[in-house]
This record gives structure tokens, sequence and C-alpha cells, in this order.
């Protein structure tokens, strides 16, 4: 099912932005690349070039290297010594989950989670929830927190089994009349848009006194936890590695490019004047058939029949420099690199003659 947009043109165009940054961190890239290629050089010259290379992911390996925080699990303590909720965590894997959610918050810039309770088992939950598929109204005072969110949620409706878009919608804008409600988010549920459904799927209402995400002195709270790669004093920072991102593009290019340059004009180009491969037959149209040549295979040659002038044979330089464009390549990279703030000692090297594992990183 095609999920709804946003009606605020901002969120469309943020959603449409993190989506596709969201298929390369998940190694989906293919059309991305291709269409990029395509832009670079044309749709006929990339029909000679070989398969879009999604192997250097430039993005995803630069968010990697700073996602270190749960390399080891966190060790998580309460004054009183109950470690009930430590153990809890661990558990439902949550620190396993935390090192993907890390890497995504570098480069999506912001992540959200919603920590929940299961109401069948009474299990501690903490569902991931991505940037895409949010919309939030921050604190005027505190621009930087949320005080009311949109969450776009994918259901099965309980008594029909029909999948259907809808919004969580929770809002503690007024502190004395907060709210939880769950709305249709499209016209695919046989329903007009906007129709509450908190009834079919919560059982009840969920406004002012009813609403039950509060803190020990009663303060309504937002079920939600908002992780940001660098405080910005905003609710968002989507684009901040909008440059990363459109270089991992320029790289992959780059990248297929190097391997067409390797398998396909690695080597000089020849052009013949009345001169024919020996041996080549004529096709049933009258042209000449196609011969493959190789570096390594030695190509016979003679005059063409009935041709009036002196046979000739140039050569060309190869189509490409690969040693060449691998330098530029890394260098690009470099640049990316340093833009992100990842110290140079982190970069494996691959120039230089180092002498030992330890200077080789």
């Amino acid at each position: 099912m095609q999920a709804p947009t946003p009606e605020d043109t901002a969120d469309r165009a943020r959603w449409a932005y993190l989506a596709n940054v969201r298929l390369v961190l998940g190694d989906a890239w293919d059309g991305l690349l291709k269409a990029a290629i395509i832009g670079a050089v044309g749709e006929t010259r990339f029909e000679a070039w070989p398969k879009p290379d999604t192997s250097h992911c430039l993005i995803s390996a630069i968010a990697d290297t700073l996602a270190v925080s749960y390399v080891a699990a966190p060790v998580v303590a309460h004054p009183s010594g109950d470690d009930a909720i430590a153990a809890e965590l661990m558990k439902i894997g949550h620190w396993a989950v935390m090192s993907r959610v890390e890497r995504d918050i570098y480069a999506l810039r912001e992540m959200l989670l919603r920590p929940d309770v299961d109401p069948t088992t009474g299990r501690l939950s903490v569902r991931v929830v991505f940037p895409d598929r949010v919309v939030a109204t921050a604190d005027p005072e505190a621009p930087d927190r949320p005080v009311s969110i949109r969450e776009l949620r994918l259901r099965t409706h309980p008594r029909t089994g029909a999948l259907e878009w809808t919004w969580d919608v929770l809002s503690i804008e007024d502190p004395d009349r907060p709210f939880y409600r769950i709305e249709l988010a499209d016209d695919s549920g046989k329903a007009p848009k906007g129709t509450d459904r908190t009834a079919d799927y919560l059982g009840t209402s969920f406004v002012g006194d009813a609403y039950g995400y509060r803190w020990a002195d009663g303060t309504p709270f937002l079920p939600y936890v908002l992780g940001h790669a660098q405080k910005t004093g905003r609710l968002w920072d989507s684009y901040e590695w909008k440059g990363i991102y459109e270089g991992t593009l320029t790289v992959g290019t780059m990248y297929t490019e190097l391997l067409h340059i390797i398998h396909a004009a690695g080597w000089p180009q020849r052009v013949s004047v009345g001169l024919e491969p020996v041996g080549s037959q004529p096709s049933d149209n009258g042209r000449r058939s196609e011969v493959v040549t190789d570096p390594a295979s030695l190509l016979m040659l003679q005059p063409v029949d009935g041709f009036d002038g002196q046979p000739m044979l140039h050569q060309f330089d190869s189509g490409g420099d690969a040693a060449a464009l691998l330098g530029v390549i890394q260098s690009i990279e470099q640049s990316h690199v340093a833009h992100a703030g990842v110290p140079s000692s982190d970069i494996m090297r691959s120039t230089g003659s180092p002498q030992s594992g330890y200077a080789l990183m």
C-alpha cells in the first residue's frame, strides 16, 4: 500500500529526502544510483556501462565509524539497587537495536523510539520510529522539544482485518487536556480521511484525565524519545548530511565508471580504414559481423575488396586512466569524511609503506 504523505510541503520534502537516505542505508539504492548515473552521462552512454556499483556506501561507512556508543552494552543501574529494568532491556535485545539506531541517527540526523508495554504479555517493548514517518510541533519556548506528534502507522483493523494507514496523534500542547487519538490517514479504509479510529484500536478514549502518559507528579508527557545527532536548537536537522548523501551517489557513479574503464575502456581504441578482420563474413543485411577483441588477442586484418586507397590502421589512447580516476575518487571520499568530522586516524590508509598492523590503521 502506498503510504500517504503529509499535507505540509516542507514535511513532504523532508520525508522524501529521508526515505532516499534510508534506501542507501538499507543497501537498496540501485535505482537511486542508476538515476544518478543517467543524469550524469545520459541513457545512451549508460547502456554501455556495467551494473551500478553499490559496494562503496560512503554515508553508511561514515555513520558506522561514528556510531561507537553501543559497541559494548551499557551498564544500567538504579539507586535503589533494583536491576529489573536493566534485565528487561537485555531480554528484548535493546542494546543491539541501539547500535543500529545510533548509526541511523548520524545519517538521518534524528531518530525516535516509542517505549511501551505489550498489553498481552506485560513485557516492555521499544519500537524504532523513523523521522520520515513523523510530523511534529515544537514548543515555542524550546524549539527542539516536541509538544505534539503525528506518527504514520500501517495497522490491521481488529474487526475487519483490513490494512489501513493511520495517524497516532498525541498532544500535550494543552497540559490540562492532553490526548492520544488514532485517525485514518487516507480514504483507503472505506471511511473519510481523518475518521477517529481510537475506539477501534484502543478500546476507549484517552483525553484529559484519561491520558495515561504522565510523570509521578501528574504532568503529561509524550511517550517518545527523540534523539538528535547534534543539538541545534531545532526540531529537525534533516539536511545537515545532504552533501554526504549526494557525495555517496557521486562516488557510486565514479566507481561504476571505474569498472567500465577497467573492463571496457582500459586499452587503446583501434580504428581501421580500408581493412577488415580476416575471416569475417557479411551478414544477411550486408553489414559485417561483430568481432570481439581483447588486449591478449592478435587481430588479423586484410584489405577490403574494392577499396580505392591506402588501407590504414589508427590507434587512440585508452578510454581512461583507472589509477588516476581511483585517486580522484579517494580524494572526494576523504573530503566527505573530513566534513563529517571523522578523525583521520580512524580511516584505513591504503597508501604508503606501513611497517605493522597498528600503522596500517
